[in-house]
């Protein structure tokens, strides 16, 4: 059975959806490349202490990013994802982003463009989420 959840995760992971066509672009101008990836170490940084919920290191987190999360709108995130298909079927699906540039699925885009610290620094907090969400004490209910 386990076998056939990994070969489920693996199918929707990797066969290509159709993505939202209508690219939300505002705020854009208001941050840079550069801030947003200050925020992002700072928020995967060792000195928020693991972030799990209810630490100390969880409600650092909390007071640092600067959202009214009673009111906070993040529907309008998820159609730019690929897993937005899946979301509007009401099935539930997980969108990590790490950011946005011009040559992304172009002729132009390359390796030498791609910042692979970041982008491992990146990966690492998606993996222990994951973790997290996997060995935790919380269980997901519908």
């Amino acid at each position: 059975m386990k076998e056939l959840y990994l070969l489920l995760l693996f199918y929707l992971c990797f066969v290509p959806l159709p993505a939202q066509k209508n690219q939300i672009s505002e705020g854009a101008e208001s941050i840079t490349i550069a801030e947003l990836r200050d925020h992002m170490f700072y928020l995967a940084s060792d000195e928020l202490e693991g972030r799990k919920s209810g630490t100390p290191g969880f409600d650092k987190a909390v007071q640092y990013v600067p959202i009214d999360w009673a009111y906070a709108d993040t529907s309008r995130y998820v159609n730019m994802s690929d897993h937005y298909p899946f979301h509007l079927k009401k099935i539930p699906a997980v969108f990590f982003f790490s950011g946005d540039n011009a040559d992304i699925h172009m002729p132009t885009d390359d390796a030498e463009k791609i910042d692979y610290d970041f982008f491992q620094k990146s990966c690492q907090l998606v993996y222990e989420i994951v973790m997290e969400l996997a060995n935790g004490d919380c269980s997901l209910k519908n």
